[in-house]
């Protein structure tokens, strides 16, 4: 069968045309209905997508997991912010519809109901590794690097028995008795990983919270005669129970073993393994999610499930060592990786009800993150026709030319012409509002029925004729009183103001499936260097 060219019969322009409209329409569905594009601006999810303003992570979005299927837990997504419409949001999902979840030893709890019981939430496999590889404890360039003596930035030095070799591995020799490294500084929430140094919230860096969620990995080749490598982890939230693992050599008297505190952990695999003298072997030992994990070469052959009190004991400090109970043994790659700790936020206690069909997005940097632990809502009350308008407490917006405020409603700046300062509000559905002096009332959300906030969006844009006096916080809202009220107090209306911590099921957009341009690269180096393309876990 021939063909024949339509274009001398239909015309070249109406053909183009017709080509160029059926192109921008099948690029539009594509955006509306499979996979969008997207640039973070902000650190909350950091390390795991890097924000920065401009330049930060450019991340691709599938929509269509969000049209075919209910989202999970871990799983991160972007979603409507519910107290600023037009702005849109990236973290991770951590609370499901209709359940109790609680934080605690920087972990997520959740029950069925709110009274419990209470169990903890574990990651994927694949979820744990790719936050561990994002969250190094220490520099990555100290992992290997030995020379100059550079591992005891890091690590404490032994009186005696530890030399570094010409190959820049450390040698330890325990002699008869046993001889332990151990940890310079305690692990912490604090960041350390390749763009740390390059971010502008350092909220982190004062929080010193024990996290003794780490994997610990390191290269060791046991010399003959050597007893057992030792690697111990020492949890700040359960320091009486250190998690201490014992990997027997080839010719030990004593079988290999993992205890937790005085608790003999039975695994059968673990107990027959011998390590070789003269073969080197990486060992990697996690401690997270109450799962503890041993790895010879990258094969499990140890897996312990516990579960700690949800009601957080008396800390202490997170450690980790390594080391050997006799004999010699050479040391190297010594990498050590930390969990995400989940933060409390000052004035939103530690347990959340997550309502049906909602759910609670918290971010990866907990402690610079606006996430769902802080969401405020504020609202006023139109005096000319009783309409109530709701907005978020720092007027999130997605106006480049109106970053976040201190309050809201604001005062805009006086100028030099002496003119009528208007009032500023930003509404929930992303309506930057100018107001008249005395249009208006601040509401006293706190007066109103509320079910964790959620049942007070329906107020907006309903009117409230007659108010009860105790509904109001400020009447006729005046030029001079927002101005006393503003001028020097951030968040001015934050005891008028309630929590809305959830996020309906229409307002999520899609599942963050991978990073295509990472900050700080050009699109020739993404091009160029295809590790730049992550996938995002």
């Amino acid at each position: 069968m021939s063909v024949t060219s339509t274009v001398g019969k239909r015309g070249f322009w109406r053909t183009n045309i017709e080509a160029f409209t059926v192109a921008v329409v099948m690029a539009l569905l594509i955006k509306q209905f499979a996979f969008e594009a997207f640039q973070v601006p902000t650190e909350s999810m950091e390390p795991t997508i890097i924000g920065r303003n401009p330049g930060g992570d450019r991340i691709i979005v599938d929509k269509a997991a969000a049209l075919l299927g209910n989202p999970e837990r871990f799983e991160v997504q972007v979603f409507m912010y519910p107290l600023s419409q037009r702005v849109n949001y990236v973290k991770r999902l951590m609370g499901m519809p209709g359940e109790t979840l609680k934080i605690a030893h920087g972990d997520i709890f959740v029950a069925a109901k709110p009274e419990g019981p209470f169990h903890i939430t574990r990651k994927s496999l694949g979820v744990q590794a790719a936050i561990f590889d994002a969250n190094p404890v220490i520099p990555t360039e100290a992992w290997t690097d030995f020379r100059g003596g550079r591992i005891w930035n890091t690590w404490q030095r032994p009186a005696a028995g530890a030399t570094l070799t010409s190959g820049g591995q450390l040698q330890l020799d325990a002699g008869p008795t046993e001889l332990l490294v151990g940890l310079s500084a305690p692990v912490t929430p604090e960041r350390h990983d390749a763009l740390a140094s390059t971010r502008r919230g350092r909220a982190d860096e004062t929080i010193r919270l024990p996290v003794g969620d780490v994997r610990f990995s390191v290269d060791v080749t046991p010399a003959a005669g050597a007893g057992s490598v030792i690697l111990r982890i020492t949890d700040g939230t359960q320091v009486t129970t250190p998690i201490r693992l014992e990997l027997a050599v080839q010719g030990a008297a004593v079988p290999s073993r993992l205890l937790h505190g005085a608790r003999a952990i039975d695994c059968a695999d673990l107990t027959a393994a011998r390590l070789q003298h003269g073969k080197s072997v990486r060992i990697s030992f996690e401690n997270v999610d109450d799962r503890i994990r041993v790895l010879i070469d990258g094969t499990e052959i140890c897996c312990d499930e516990y579960e700690q009190s949800v009601i957080p004991l008396a800390g202490g400090e997170s450690r980790v060592a390594f080391g050997l109970t006799s004999g010699s043994a050479a040391f190297s790659r010594l990498a050590l990786e930390r969990d995400i700790y989940t933060t409390l936020f000052d004035g939103t206690g530690d347990t959340f009800h997550v309502p049906e069909g909602h759910y609670l997005l918290l971010g990866d940097n907990s402690a610079n993150s606006l996430d769902a632990r802080a969401f405020r809502m504020v609202g006023i009350r139109m005096r000319e026709d009783g309409r109530i308008l709701l907005g978020d407490l720092e007027a999130v917006s997605d106006e480049f030319d109106a970053p976040r405020q201190d309050n809201n409603p604001w005062l805009n700046p006086a100028d030099a012409e002496g003119a009528a300062r208007l009032h500023q509000f930003m509404d929930i559905a992303g309506n930057h509002l100018q107001l008249e002096s005395t249009s208006y009332d601040i509401l006293d959300l706190t007066r109103f029925p509320n079910k964790d906030g959620v049942s007070l969006l329906a107020l907006h844009g309903t009117c409230l004729a007659n108010p009860q006096d105790d509904q109001l916080a400020h009447r006729a809202m005046d030029t001079r009183t927002l101005d006393m009220l503003t001028a020097h107090a951030p968040h001015a209306f934050r005891a008028r103001s309630v929590l809305m911590h959830y996020v309906p099921r229409e307002f999520i957009l899609g599942r963050a499936g991978f990073i295509f341009l990472p900050a700080g690269n050009t699109i020739f180096d993404s091009i160029l260097n295809l590790k730049a393309f992550r996938v995002i876990r």
